[in-house]
């Protein structure tokens, strides 16, 4: 599917995810995002498990915390000053599931575009000055890199025989070193690009000319329909 295609569906479930503030449709919604991503493949679904755990430990104490201070009037249970409402509970888990779909529908843009096809879209689509489209290509490409650089500063840890923190201090000095060390390999790179799209004259002119061409198919063309009729059904009637 084109670029286009995949950002004016994220478009459009933001704008519904927005809109409706009851957790059944948040629910709906939910589902229906977690359904696209689970028909993909498997590379998108090994990244939505290992986002899942994150997903999790972030969304299980926010609805919680949302759930027995948000006000209500009717009363579930009470517990002394505490009064747990089922209006807390449906606005905690509308804004809860809210932010997991949002969260799981970029990451689906992400994982299956690629920052080249983004440049493109962005300069032949939507008409975006290629400098700046330059940028977010810069952004998406060099997210996996710097996953896998802090991936291997920790396996050099290990093996220099650093032991695992304990206790609040040695984390902190931990998160220093490694955080002192993601630093320096990021300032690095930037100067090594920066140095390169120097040489190469990069913004030198006005226009560019592209060696690689993504036409929009007409399975792309019916996916936007789609999306933006059942946004604009939605919207209207519900």
């Amino acid at each position: 599917m084109h670029p286009l295609a995949k950002l004016i569906a994220v478009l459009c479930t933001t704008i519904l995810v927005l809109t409706y503030s009851t957790a059944l449709i948040q629910g709906v919604i939910f589902i229906m995002v977690v359904a696209v991503g689970l028909t993909l493949g498997k590379h998108v679904r090994h990244v939505f498990g290992k986002m899942a755990r994150y997903m999790l430990v972030f969304a299980i104490p926010f609805f919680f915390i949302q759930w027995i201070w948000l006000p209500g009037s009717t009363v579930w249970f009470s517990w002394g000053p505490l009064q747990v409402t089922y209006e807390a509970l449906d606005y905690a888990g509308a804004v809860t599931l809210r932010l997991m779909t949002l969260f799981l529908t970029s990451a689906m843009f992400m994982v299956t575009t690629e920052p080249r096809d983004v440049v493109l879209m962005l300069t032949k689509q939507l008409r975006v000055p290629y400098r700046f489209a330059y940028a977010v290509s810069l952004a998406l490409r060099f997210l996996p890199v710097l996953s896998e650089e802090a991936e291997t500063i920790r396996t050099t840890h290990q093996i220099r025989g650093m032991k695992p923190p304990r206790g609040l201090r040695e984390h902190a000095q931990a998160w220093k070193r490694f955080s002192i060390a993601i630093f320096t390999n990021s300032v690095r790179r930037m100067q090594m690009t920066a140095s390169a799209m120097d040489t190469k004259g990069f913004g030198a002119y006005a226009e560019r000319t592209y060696w690689r061409e993504n036409p929009i198919s007409h399975f792309s063309y019916v996916v936007m329909g789609v999306c933006v009729t059942v946004t604009a059904f939605c919207l209207s009637w519900l």
